[in-house]
């Protein structure tokens, strides 16, 4: 057998080693550096500690140069650090499918989704930040539940009900009052399903044919969400979303920007 080198693969496509390895042959035109981009392999990668009146003209210079991609910043004043991370995903935005938001978003959003029951649905209204009640987006379910992202360092979730908080995220669980904690599951409350190995649950439903905690299908409607946001905020304006149908209700503008064109003989 030839060797065959990733540098041969991507510029001849799996075509001429068909025999040899067998992968999907979609690949972004930029990936090979078509159109006058830069291909990733060829890009230098940036991490810049410091953004204040010299490290901020590197930043502005740098973002417009394409063959270097910054992937890492870092600041001591947290306020600076955040408007160099908008403008760093602002620049790249459109090809990271949804930014932070959609990174680190997905993960908690799921988590909100399994609470209230949506892992098959969704919110039914987005609303962008008005910088005034809203410093961030906002959701609403049909049944009327409000679910505003608040950013910042947070690592979880906060619940607020007629009985009492719970926040419960990667940095652990808390209630108030504690007692809510505290209260043992009783035989009629809702029990879920328990996977404490992401990776052992994947394996064991790949022998059991069970769905996976969180299913292909449960993943989808939270990073949906994410995307959703995302259209609220680069258009400006309340949207009305059909979970049922997944399609925005009245807006031609945020239908367009719910999916990118795919070449032949690929369609949605």
């Amino acid at each position: 057998m030839k060797d065959v080198t990733r540098r041969t693969l991507l510029r001849y496509g799996a075509a001429g080693v068909a025999t040899t390895i067998a992968l999907p042959t979609i690949v972004p035109s930029r990936v090979l550096g078509a159109k006058g981009s830069v291909a990733p392999s060829n890009q230098i990668a940036i991490g810049q500690v410091g953004f204040g009146w010299i490290g901020g003209s590197h930043l502005s210079t740098l973002l417009n140069r394409k063959e270097v991609r910054y992937v890492a910043a870092c600041d001591v004043n947290g306020g600076k650090l955040e408007e160099v991370r908008r403008k760093i995903e602002a620049k790249y935005g459109e090809d990271r499918p949804g930014g932070g938001f959609a990174d680190m978003g997905a993960h908690h959003f799921d988590i909100a989704q399994w609470a209230l029951d949506m892992d098959h649905s969704g919110p039914t209204k987005i609303y962008p930040p008005d910088g005034k009640e809203r410093q961030r987006v906002r959701f609403e379910y049909a049944n009327g539940i409000i679910m505003n992202h608040v950013g910042g360092n947070c690592l979880g979730l906060t619940f607020h009900g007629s009985d009492g908080v719970l926040y419960v995220g990667r940095d652990g669980l808390w209630t108030k009052p504690d007692s809510i904690a505290k209260e043992p599951i009783g035989a009629n409350d809702t029990r879920l399903y328990e996977s404490n190995d992401h990776h052992g649950n994947w394996i064991d439903c790949m022998r059991s044919r069970k769905r996976c905690v969180a299913d292909v299908e449960i993943g989808a409607r939270s990073a949906t969400i994410c995307h959703l946001g995302n259209i609220a905020c680069e258009l400006g304006e309340e949207l009305h979303w059909d979970p049922a149908e997944q399609r925005f209700i009245g807006n031609e503008r945020a239908e367009k920007l719910s999916s990118r064109s795919m070449r032949s003989p690929w369609h949605t």
